[in-house]
């Protein structure tokens, strides 16, 4: 099971970014689901992916990265994968706490310090 490469669902709504955190894994041999928004995000979780990791940004249109978290400790599955936020916006640590995040980076980000994160988690 060891071997088994890590699954990702990355919410970014800025293609670039989208686009380069997705190179980045595939590279690194995770498998990479995309959103841009929470709405679709959440579509993908009812429809049975199951994630390893939640690559989140907090501003999308639609529904929010924070309308998504609230969303996903409501139901009661946020603690089901690790949770890292990469935003421009900052976070409480309440916030962090409640939703179980672990790991924050701030955008704009250095690509290799996220890689570093998502090997931590």
């Amino acid at each position: 099971m060891e071997d088994m490469p890590k699954r990702v669902l990355v919410v970014e709504d800025e293609a670039d970014i989208q686009t380069a955190v997705r190179t980045l894994l595939e590279n690194s041999d995770y498998e990479v689901t995309s959103a841009e928004n929470g709405l679709v995000a959440l579509e993908l979780l009812e429809q049975g992916l199951q994630p390893d990791i939640l690559l989140l940004d907090l501003m999308t249109p639609s529904m929010s990265g924070y309308s998504l978290l609230y969303e996903l400790h409501r139901r009661g599955v946020s603690n089901t994968f690790s949770i890292i936020v990469m935003s421009g916006d900052v976070l409480t640590k309440q916030q962090i706490d409640l939703f179980g995040i672990k790991g924050f980076i701030s955008k704009p980000f250095d690509i290799d310090e996220l890689q570093a994160m998502i090997v931590s988690v």
